[in-house]
């Protein structure tokens, strides 16, 4: 793993991270990502003897993710049920400015590690939690995952079909909506703290991350005082027209055409006519039959050998439009290219990984990705006898006693050098 950069916006401070899955380590990513140094402590697996992170075969995908989620981090494995183990933690948690965690309400409490007490330890620490339905009300103790977050929020009843079963988007957006508005927490929880010298703790719920963030729907419902319900739009939006998906003759294109592009928008495709046709004008008859305006689109697109064809006709006369890329396609478009946001990270056992980096830009500061994800363990003892002064003949002793744990790469001095 390389040194952190200095000139990132977060560079100096440290985290605690006790996170798993995805919405704790995107919280963490983001901080890493901008400079942060991002300790991760993981509890020993229950396998035994420890399996190694990343492997070759079936089980390569879950180590890639972890991989895109855990980049930049050191991972110390630390069993803090045991008395000796905490007393490790919460010595980290003196030392550090920020402490990060997503298991369920309650868990942290019983481990010895909620709030109340690390503040006891460091009354400047900044403490985040995200959870599915927040730390507090009836739904606090409740199991809470991306989709639960998504099936509470009204989120999952929008998405889809209006005549079909609610449908899942193509990535966890309630984790990583989760991790986002943790990540901008703990940012201005450090900035209150430099004026008041206080930590405190944040309380991030997953579904009401995804619900503050309804616009339209929550409007209509709203200004009819309930009277009309917002419903599932398919591949087209209900109050603009044409705007939503169409299918070209090598695939399919994003277009929108609000109200006062309407004429233009007609006259590039060649369809005059369409101005004077009484089923899409005015506005408001044409979002009431869009349907029948989509194979009218559609003709036009097909009529092309190539989408691109399309799209080149449209962006020069600056219509809203873009073709829908496959996550391959979108990787390797270079507009990211251009821009240096996928960045490549070699990795010891997987290889060579692109991974995006935070798509936060500063004038002046850096952000990047420190390093590659760390193996199980692999910080043990760099990061035990850095900030607790403890020597490598310690570190084997809490091994032994299974305090601390490292995969056998480690065990074998095969790690990663800081």
């Amino acid at each position: 793993m390389t040194d952190l950069f200095d000139d990132g916006a977060l560079a100096g401070v440290r985290v605690i991270d006790f996170t798993n899955y995805i919405a704790g380590p995107i919280v963490t990513r983001f901080l890493a990502d901008m400079g942060a140094e991002v300790i991760k402590i993981e509890l020993p697996p229950r396998e035994d003897p420890i399996q190694p992170r990343f492997t070759d075969g079936p089980a390569a995908y879950a180590g890639v993710a972890f991989a895109l989620w855990n980049r930049g981090k050191k991972s110390v494995c630390l069993d803090f049920h045991q008395p000796r183990g905490l007393a490790i933690a919460k010595e980290l948690v003196r030392r550090a400015d920020v402490v990060v965690e997503n298991f369920s309400p309650g868990v942290m409490e019983r481990a010895g590690l909620s709030y109340d007490e690390l503040r006891k330890v460091n009354p400047r620490i900044v403490m985040v939690s995200v959870s599915g339905c927040g730390q507090t009300g009836p739904l606090a103790r409740r199991p809470g995952n991306d989709h639960v977050a998504q099936a509470l929020s009204g989120v999952m009843d929008l998405t889809g079909y209006p005549d079909r079963t609610p449908a899942l988007p193509g990535y966890f957006i309630a984790d990583n909506n989760g991790g986002v508005h943790g990540a901008i927490a703990v940012c201005a929880a450090l900035y209150r703290r430099e004026r008041t010298g206080r930590g405190q703790h944040i309380d991030i719920s997953m579904v009401e991350a995804l619900f503050h963030l309804h616009d339209m729907g929550l409007a209509q419902l709203l200004a009819s005082r309930g009277q009309s319900q917002p419903e599932r739009m398919g591949s087209h939006h209900p109050s603009t027209s044409p705007c939503g998906i169409f299918e070209a003759c090598d695939g399919y294109v994003v277009i929108t055409a609000l109200v006062h592009h309407w004429e233009h928008f007609v006259k590039t495709i060649g369809k005059p006519e369409l101005l004077s046709d009484p089923r899409f004008n005015p506005s408001w008859r044409r979002v009431q039959n869009r349907l029948e305006l989509v194979p009218i689109i559609e003709e036009w697109l097909k009529s092309f050998p190539s989408r691109d064809d399309t799209l080149k006709i449209l962006n020069a006369n600056h219509i809203l439009a873009a073709p829908v890329l496959s996550v391959a396609q979108a990787m390797e478009q270079p507009q990211f290219k251009e821009r240096g946001f996928i960045r490549h990270v070699g990795h010891p056992v997987i290889g060579d990984l692109p991974l995006p980096i935070t798509p936060l830009r500063f004038s002046d500061s850096a952000t990047g990705i420190a390093g590659p994800a760390p193996l199980v363990g692999e910080h043990n003892l760099s990061v035990l006898s850095s900030y607790l002064g403890y020597s490598a003949g310690q570190v084997e002793e809490l091994t032994r006693q299974g305090v601390l744990v490292r995969e056998p790469a480690v065990a074998d001095g095969s790690d990663r050098k800081d």
